[in-house]
């Protein structure tokens, strides 16, 4: 890491901050105005021909972003949006390292997620430590991701954060291949998360039966939770039955996306039915 390049972010950020705090804190407005700070260091990392200098820049931002959330008004989803980019922007590093990188990639990535900030915020320590998975080829590296659960804990509920899930299981998968990982996604299906994992993987497979049964399975759980908001799964279902061609489900779809309140789906419904009055009125 170059030093005096990380000094030089972390003055800026700070003077940002300092600039736009009242008595040590940041209202909505200001924070927006921090925000845009952090994001034009960002676009400037990105055309940085050397990668790892453009990791580092990633790891710092989203460390300063993660701990602005202690004296800021984050309400806006500006600062939200800095995390994700700079989540993006490593997750995206991580993936295509070359063996000079990879090492110090997790390395990093495994020293960051234990500041304080993170512990406070475990959604985006877990969030981060994904992106590392592609990066463990042993247990030795699988154990130092496993430690960091134990920081983490769980969720108020006392339930695991589904993310530790998603990271085992893809751990599982690069150490002990597909057989071992699939047994362990059975074991967990009743994880949003893992089932999305199984039915992106069935959809990718053409194994459409089933992964339309997870998804109604899943769609038939959620009905009472997400009254006013379409499910991940009817999605699912609508790009199932759309691939298959089967019209009469895929339009029954779009009447439950519709009627659950994406109104994109009006346009959709017309556009549907104008394709099939051209196929009559052509035959």
């Amino acid at each position: 890491m170059d030093d005096q390049l990380i000094s030089d972010i972390k003055n800026k950020i700070r003077i940002a901050i300092l600039l736009n705090s009242y008595e040590g804190f940041v209202n909505e407005r200001r924070c927006i105005i921090v925000c845009t700070e952090m994001m034009s260091i960002i676009q400037i990392a990105k055309i940085n021909i050397n990668p790892r200098r453009t990791f580092d820049i990633y790891i710092i931002v989203l460390q300063e972003a993660v701990k602005l959330f202690f004296h800021a008004d984050a309400s806006s989803g500006a600062l939200t949006e800095v995390i994700q980019a700079c989540i993006n922007g490593i997750g995206g590093l991580c993936k295509t390292a070359n063996e000079y990188n990879k090492d110090y990639y997790f390395d990093s990535i495994i020293r960051s997620v234990q500041i304080r900030a993170f512990h406070d915020w475990p959604d985006y320590g877990y969030k981060l430590l994904r992106t590392a998975v592609c990066l463990v080829c042993n247990q030795k590296q699988a154990n130092r991701i496993y430690d960091i659960f134990y920081i983490f804990g769980k969720m108020f509920d006392g339930k695991d954060y589904a993310d530790k899930h998603v990271i085992i299981h893809g751990i599982i998968e690069r150490i002990e291949g597909k057989k071992a990982a699939d047994k362990y996604l059975i074991e967990n299906i009743h994880i949003d998360e893992m089932r999305t994992i199984a039915v992106e993987s069935l959809i990718e497979e053409k194994e459409y039966e089933a992964a339309e049964k997870l998804c109604i399975e899943a769609l038939q759980k959620s009905r009472r939770k997400y009254l006013n908001k379409p499910t991940i799964w009817a999605y699912y279902l609508e790009r199932i039955y759309s691939e298959t061609d089967n019209k009469d489900k895929l339009i029954e779809m779009f009447f439950h996306i519709l009627f659950h309140g994406d109104m994109s789906y009006i346009k959709k419904l017309k556009e549907l039915y104008q394709k099939e009055d051209e196929y009559i009125t052509n035959e």
